[in-house]
């Protein structure tokens, strides 16, 4: 039987999918190891995402398609009720640093919520 991820990163997908393919590497690439990193598509007009993810070698990831658009908030609420973690991670077009997951564990203690800082890559 596998053991349950120590962090939930959640994605509610909803855009570009080389941002979306960026956030996805940076969680690949966490030197924190222990997550589960769920992809909640929008019904995006593109299918490059789902094709993409469909057989994806890393069975950390999974992905999955609304049939029809929520919206983002209710795609919020959705991804987030899809967590089964300790802790978990909503992911926007966001790029993590390598350490980030490590790093916000190391800290978190006791609070309820974490907010780490950010750094701005470009202004798009």
């Amino acid at each position: 039987m596998a053991t349950a991820a120590k962090v939930d990163v959640l994605l509610p997908y909803w855009g570009e999918f080389k941002l979306l393919k960026k956030s996805v590497e940076s969680v690949l690439a966490q030197t924190e190891q222990n997550w589960r990193l769920l992809i909640v598509d929008d019904c995006y007009p593109s299918d490059k995402a789902k094709k993409y993810f469909s057989n994806f070698p890393d069975k950390r990831i999974s992905y999955h398609r609304h049939r029809h658009n929520l919206g983002l908030v209710k795609n919020f609420n959705y991804v987030l009720g899809q967590s089964t973690a300790e802790y978990c991670l909503i992911l926007g077009d966001d790029i993590l640093l390598p350490t980030y997951l490590e790093t916000a564990l190391a800290k978190i203690d006791e609070a309820d919520y974490y907010q780490p800082g950010v750094k701005i890559i470009d202004d798009d």
